[in-house]
């Protein structure tokens, strides 16, 4: 099932919109419902450990702004989907800072609703065929590979940074690597970088889309970069 966090100030219409969303998707999303932006940060930092797959977010909370919430839930959680709605139109031009998949207008029409929801379950369901679940310290993380930038190994501890949150696991490089695409090139003893995310590879390190400079061995410069040219290559 995925998850599907509610953010709407207006009970009646929370209740509106959860019950018009269970009519088609019951079998497919778990619904939760939230009228103030506290208690979605709570529920999504505290319980749900950023397994919220879709967020449908008001973008006026109370005195709260809707876009400041989503883009901390989107810090937190880069792959979570956001729908926003709202009355206020004077808003839309701001709502791209959260990087929306959609936006829709009150009154709500179940029609748009409907497609909204279904282009963000397409979206995780072809994310969640390019992802691998790991687990540290009891707790279960689900990553898409997709959006890795790089791998940071400091003995047995590996730290994945994405865009937005860093995840850190106890194992060892080789055996992430083994269970990844292979779209990852070992720039370093320490580091194994996603191609995807390489702006530019020289001997002084490797640029990705972050704008950090990751350093590059000698000894694999020449390996690492012909990896990536030949994988380029490949994609065109």
């Amino acid at each position: 099932m995925i998850k599907l966090a509610i953010c709407e100030d207006n009970e009646t219409l929370l209740n509106q919109l959860g019950d018009v969303i269970d009519k088609k998707y019951a079998d497919m999303l778990s619904v939760y419902r939230f009228t103030t932006a506290f208690s979605i940060l709570a529920f999504v930092m505290e319980e749900m450990k950023g397994d919220v797959g879709i967020l449908l977010m008001d973008i006026k909370i109370g005195d709260d702004n809707g876009i400041d919430v989503a883009k901390q839930v989107q810090a937190w959680y880069p792959h979570i989907k956001v729908i926003f709605l709202t009355a206020y139109i004077d808003y839309s031009r701001d709502i791209f800072q959260a990087e929306p998949i959609y936006f829709l207008v009150k009154p709500v029409e179940a029609l748009r609703l409907y497609e909204a929801l279904d282009k963000a379950i397409d979206l995780i369901r072809k994310e969640m065929a390019d992802s691998i679940t790991l687990r540290y310290r009891g707790e279960v993380i689900n990553i898409i590979t997709g959006n890795i930038i790089y791998i940071e190994s400091d003995k047995r501890v590996l730290y994945i940074h994405e865009n937005g949150r860093t995840v850190t696991v106890v194992m060892k490089m080789e055996e992430l690597l083994g269970q990844l695409p292979p779209r990852y090139v070992r720039c370093h003893q320490s580091y194994a970088i996603n191609m995807d995310k390489i702006r530019n590879i020289s001997i002084t390190g490797v640029e990705v889309c972050t704008g950090e400079l990751l350093p590059v061995s000698r000894g694999r410069y020449k390996e690492a970069k012909d990896y990536f040219l030949k994988y380029m290559g490949h994609k065109l």
